[in-house]
């Protein structure tokens, strides 16, 4: 579904996972989604860093035991550049988690 030109929604939410493929986020917000709802998202990889601005699809509609909501988006026509963004950003986040867990291993021993 489509939403009519000019039914704008602001909503904030807090992003769970993210790949070259989708995003996975939770809000406090009410929306009226459903799955297959198409929608724009406006959202920085990085705090000062450039607004991204994807189309996706709901896939999935998550109630949580917090009383949020969470929504499984599937990126649309993702351009060459913002996909290359995403990569490098999970390339970088997982090696810091990697780097991170070793650390955590030598404290332990």
């Amino acid at each position: 579904e489509r939403a009519p030109l000019g039914n704008n929604l602001d909503l904030s939410g807090t992003a769970k996972d993210i790949s070259a493929a989708g995003i996975y986020f939770e809000t406090e917000s009410r929306t009226n989604f459903h799955q297959g709802s198409i929608v724009w998202l406006s959202f920085c990889l990085e705090k000062g860093r450039p607004v991204l601005k994807i189309q996706g699809e709901v896939r999935r509609i998550v109630n949580t035991i917090e009383g949020r909501k969470g929504f499984g988006l599937m990126f649309l026509h993702l351009d060459s550049k913002v996909k290359y963004s995403i990569d490098k950003f999970m390339h970088q986040a997982l090696h810091s988690a990697k780097s991170v867990r070793h650390k955590l291993k030598k404290v332990k021993k």
